[in-house]
């Protein structure tokens, strides 16, 4: 197959989706595809990956876009760029025959109505454009009509889009590791720094535990500037020690030193760093959000859904390392069922084929 993915890549912007469209593309040329990648708002002349053709493209619905689409002719295109203008690029490119495969990235791309952004908020301009996202979002999920299939990340996004034909399609993970050594116990925070992941909370939880003999350590770059203050150590607990941005590789080795580790991000996908934190056995405690229940039906650590609940759990598991050695037990059974990039490779390239088939 020549396979065409369109998404921001991992060279420009290093987060969820642009790791996992990485690993795709990857083991995806080496069971034999052709791939091409459309980085969008591609900010480099030479990129460093040479498995797979990278090209980098301004924006999509763009007289460059169509061209660099006409002139590699994928026989299938994976989409993981949310819905940016999806209603006028799936509606052009299924007049043209090229089928589009929608993957979902976070739990408000299978949502028509994002009740939330019509909130008053303080600003009046803030409503405002907030108002114009709710209808543009209401107008961009008509592009579902013209895709030929989806693929979902949690079971629970299964069946919310219309599609007739969509499977479920976990993230896997790169198993690369950097060693990491560091001279005390620690847990760790994996993410990027912005609002939705609400790094703030970890801060509280350190705060509560600051008298244990324990470090918190934060892996991810600040994307936000109202997190600046984590650059100074002054500003932090003691307790708690930001590492700044690293390498999958690196954070890995992180994950694989640590006790635990904690998530506090609002409600999203299914996150990458649960999957590297099972692979290593790691228990997971999150403050707000349990993909697909899983957290809590595979007994894989803890939804804490309050504050107080969130520090009890940390301790709980800091406290009991009979616990965490059940725990990890249960996640590397876990890891390699369901996020085994080998198998989880062979069905998308199957839901593919299918899909070209029926095209």
């Amino acid at each position: 197959m020549k396979i065409l993915i369109i998404n921001e890549h991992i060279e420009d912007k290093l987060g969820g989706s642009e790791i996992q469209c990485d690993l795709i593309a990857r083991q995806l040329v080496k069971i034999g595809h052709e791939v091409y990648y459309l980085a969008m708002r591609g900010k480099r002349k030479d990129y460093q990956s040479t498995l797979y053709k990278i090209i980098p493209v301004s924006e999509v619905n763009t007289k460059e876009f169509y061209e660099v689409i006409d002139s590699i002719k994928p026989d299938v295109i994976f989409w993981r760029y949310y819905k940016r203008k999806l209603y006028q690029v799936t509606k052009k490119l299924k007049k043209t025959g090229y089928p589009l495969i929608f993957s979902v990235s976070h739990e408000v791309d299978v949502r028509k109505y994002r009740w939330e952004l019509l909130i008053p908020k303080k600003k009046f301009k803030t409503y405002i454009n907030n108002s114009f996202k709710f209808f543009g979002n209401i107008y961009q999920f008509r592009g579902f009509y013209y895709v030929a299939g989806v693929v979902n990340q949690c079971r629970s996004f299964m069946g919310r889009v219309g599609s007739r034909k969509e499977i479920y399609f976990p993230n896997s993970m790169n198993e690369e590791e950097i060693s990491f050594n560091w001279n005390r116990s620690y847990c760790v925070w994996v993410s990027n720094l912005k609002k939705r992941k609400n790094p703030e909370e970890f801060l509280y939880l350190a705060e509560k535990l600051i008298s244990r003999d324990i470090d918190f350590l934060m892996v991810g770059a600040i994307q936000d500037n109202e997190y600046s203050y984590f650059k100074e150590a002054s500003n932090l607990p003691e307790n708690v020690k930001y590492l700044g941005p690293k390498s999958i590789q690196e954070v890995n080795g992180i994950i694989k030193s640590s006790m635990l580790l904690i998530h506090t991000c609002s409600p999203e996908g299914f996150p990458n760093n649960f999957i590297q934190a099972w692979h290593y056995g790691k228990p997971v405690v999150s403050l707000n959000y349990d993909p697909d229940n899983m957290i809590e039906s595979e007994r894989l650590g803890f939804f804490s859904r309050s504050k107080d609940q969130f520090v009890r759990d940390v301790e709980k598991l800091i406290d009991n390392k009979s616990l965490r050695e059940e725990i990890k037990v249960r996640a590397k059974k876990i890891s390699n069922i369901t996020f085994d990039k080998h198998k989880n490779i062979k069905k998308l390239e199957k839901f593919m084929l299918d899909i070209i088939d029926r095209n």
